[in-house]
């Protein structure tokens, strides 16, 4: 009988070995991947870490809803509110809402931010962001183009109590080609505040800014393009809380701020609105905008003489 032939056992044996290393090489591949896509995972999930700081832990409570498949919403994507909610941590207790709006779910919360809201909501979940309102609670509705109609949702239902209705259009540049924001929808304004108490609030930004050296930043922390005469807010950046004089109107309001310099913003894909008392406008479209003079922005507060609480 012929031997076995040496040469042929050790070049089998090379090739197990070679590819027994080819498998734990793409086991470790593998490996290194998944690690790799859950640290990428967890850094674009602003929701996860970031403790609050120390002596924060009384701070107020900022809740993004995620339970009415918000089109805006910390770990949306292309578009959301992740370094938002980054920023708040510095200030607040920012955290996301994903079970169903109740009571329970409300309790400790002192803002609740809906971010465009795509699902209807229940007459029960109603009922409790009202009690939450009353009971002194804060509630940020962000809207989008279209309005409710586009978005498919019903919290006109909700708003209309409180004299505001989200229109079914959008905002659209006047002028298309005399802006630096190339989108026609992606609105410049430079004459649509509407509350003193908005360029109140900015004059004193930027003299902030400006004894701090950061004459070029502007108010709500981004650098503008422009110089400290022409900072842009975004409309999430302004705030306001004085009821405007009964002449306060878009048309007038550059002549009610006197000599400050103008604010600039822009509302990017944005529904106007229908504005009545009790509730305030704040910002509008004002005369470089179609459709013109509309409500962009409105608050409502509660009359605690009235029982209404101060939310």
């Amino acid at each position: 009988a012929a031997a076995p032939r040496r040469g042929g056992s050790a070049r089998s044996r090379r090739s197990h070995v070679a590819a027994a290393r080819s498998r734990s090489a793409m086991f470790s591949a593998v490996k290194s991947m998944r690690g790799a896509a859950a640290a990428k995972s967890a850094f674009n999930d602003p929701t996860k870490g970031g403790a609050v700081p120390q002596g924060r832990e009384a701070a107020p409570s900022v809740v993004f809803s995620q339970c009415k498949d918000e089109k805006f919403h910390p770990s949306s994507r292309p578009s959301g509110y992740k370094q938002w909610f980054r920023r708040l941590r510095s200030s607040f207790r920012p955290s996301s809402l994903k079970d169903e709006i109740s009571d329970k779910t409300l309790t400790g919360v002192d803002i609740l931010v809906l971010g465009a809201p795509r699902a209807k909501f229940s007459v029960d979940e109603f009922d409790a962001l009202k009690d939450f309102i009353h009971a002194g609670g804060a509630l940020l509705v962000l809207a989008d183009e279209g309005g409710e109609q586009n978005l498919g949702t019903n919290v006109n239902y909700l708003l209309e109590e409180y004299g505001i209705f989200v229109n079914a259009d959008v905002a659209v540049r006047a002028l298309p080609f005399e802006s630096e924001y190339v989108h026609p929808k992606e609105t410049l304004i430079t004459d649509g505040v509407l509350n003193r108490a908005v360029q109140r609030f900015v004059d004193r930004a930027r003299a902030r800014n400006v004894a701090a050296g950061r004459e070029n930043e502007a108010p709500n922390g981004v650098f503008a393009k422009g110089s400290l005469e022409n900072d842009s807010l975004s409309l999430s950046g302004a705030s306001a809380s004085a009821r405007p004089n009964a002449s306060d109107s878009a048309s007038s309001s550059s002549h009610l701020l006197g000599k400050s310099a103008p604010v600039r913003f822009v509302v990017p894909f944005c529904a106007t609105l229908n504005v009545q008392k009790p509730a305030v406008p704040v910002l509008s479209t004002g005369a470089t905008a179609v459709p013109p003079s509309r409500p962009l922005a409105a608050l409502w507060a509660g009359n605690p003489s009235k029982g209404e609480g101060r939310g």
